[in-house]
């Protein structure tokens, strides 16, 4: 029974063009995100999307990844811009730990004051996953 409902969820959550996908949110994601997450309820930053950014948050969030260990570095990227209407902005980097294939997902968030300075950043774990 327990095989035919893994099947049934890698048929209708995984398969993407041939390969499959498998992710596992980490079961304290909901409860952390509903509770704790400091830009929940946020709106996307539109213009971060469709012209350069302010240079001193640009800059250092490139500086932060450019800081992480080695194997956090390497799969960083950036996921979301975001403005909480009072002129603060953060940036969402997502931190693939263990590789491409399979391995661990992180969320960093780092939020910025009115004048791009970092005022805090946030860990948290977002998953597994596995290819």
């Amino acid at each position: 029974m327990l095989g035919i409902l893994f099947a049934a969820y890698i048929f209708w959550t995984g398969c993407r063009s041939g390969q499959v996908e498998l992710f596992l949110e980490h079961p304290i994601k909901q409860t952390f995100v509903s509770h704790s997450n400091p830009i929940e309820g946020w709106p996307i930053w539109v213009e971060a999307y469709s012209r350069p950014i302010n240079k001193v948050i640009s800059d250092d969030y490139q500086d932060y990844i450019n800081k992480l260990p080695p194997k956090e570095k390497e799969n960083a990227s950036v996921i979301g811009y975001f403005q909480d209407g009072k002129g603060q902005h953060a940036i969402e980097l997502e931190v693939s730990v263990n590789g491409i294939w399979d391995g661990t997902q992180w969320d960093h968030v780092l939020i910025y004051d009115l004048n791009g300075k970092r005022v805090k950043v946030v860990k948290y774990l977002r998953g597994y996953y596995s290819l």
